[in-house]
């Protein structure tokens, strides 16, 4: 999910946040409507727009998983 993201996984959360942003918002299909580009892009946006999403809850789930485990 990192790679899909553009950061490295020792990124911190404010980076992580913010490259989600830049990233869904350059494929949002609400968008990519207003450019008038042809359907299958409009397609393609909004399957790109759900792994970047994917991606973002997987990093957010586990650094949260992370913090409520006790260090060894």
């Amino acid at each position: 999910p990192y790679a899909l993201l553009g950061v490295a996984p020792d990124a911190s959360d404010a980076a992580v946040k913010e490259a989600y942003h830049k990233a869904v918002s350059a494929v949002h299909p609400d968008r990519v409507h207003t450019l008038g580009l042809p359907p299958e892009f409009l397609e393609m946006a909004t399957r790109r727009a759900a792994l970047l999403n994917d991606a973002y809850r997987k990093i957010t789930k586990q650094r949260k998983e992370a913090a409520k485990t006790p260090a060894e």
